[in-house]
Formats: C-alpha cells, structure tokens, sequence
C-alpha cells in the first residue's frame, strides 16, 4: 500500500496509471509449467505452496532460489495477487478503469488506473 499511496501523492487527478501484477493466471502457469517455475527460479514445492497460500488470502510472497551475492541481505522474489486485493487496495486511490488477466504474455494482470 505504501508505493500506491505514493503513486497518488505524486500523480495528477486524471493522471493514467498502468500496472502489472502476478494474478492467479501467473500463479496457475507457474504452478502447471515447470518452464514458468525455472524461469522464475523457485522450486516447485515453493510454487504449489504460494499458490494455495494465495488462494486462501490476498497474496503470497515467494522468495526466489538463488544463491547470487546480488541478492545477499534482500527479499527478491515473487508476489501472487489475488483480483479481490487489487480491487480493494488500488480502488480506494485510484479508478479502475480496467483490469485485464493474463494480458501480457497470458501471464501478468495489468491494471489501468486513473488517480482520482
């Protein structure tokens, strides 16, 4: 909620707003394709786990398998997002003007906004 209360802060009434989100398109591809579980580094198990933790909430963090120095001391990974918390935390900042599943690449959400 802090980055979408900073969008709003910064942006202009009427201003567009296009953001993208791991939805539960992402998470089933991720969760079904093992090519989609390699690309985003993080072991099967991990995968099946964040997916059924989304379902039950709003989202689920996952943090990538990675050993790279790069990554040492942050929590780089992956966060499934549930429709219902999109709505719910974008629609009280912004309208939503429209929101589209699996639009890019038939993999992330994006949302179009417009700051109130």
């Amino acid at each position: 909620m802090f980055y979408l209360k900073e969008l709003h802060r910064v942006g202009q009434p009427g201003a567009m707003l296009f953001l993208t989100f791991h939805g539960r398109r992402a998470a089933q591809r991720a969760k079904d394709e093992d090519r989609i579980g390699t690309m985003l580094a993080i072991p099967r198990s991990s995968i099946v786990e964040a997916y059924s933790a989304m379902l039950r909430g709003h989202f689920s963090f996952t943090r990538y398998d990675t050993n790279s120095p790069a990554t040492d001391g942050y929590e780089y990974g992956v966060t499934f997002t549930r429709d219902n918390w999109i709505r719910q935390q974008c629609g009280a900042l912004f309208t939503i003007v429209n929101m589209v599943p699996g639009a890019i690449y038939d993999f992330q959400d994006i949302v179009a906004l417009q700051r109130m």
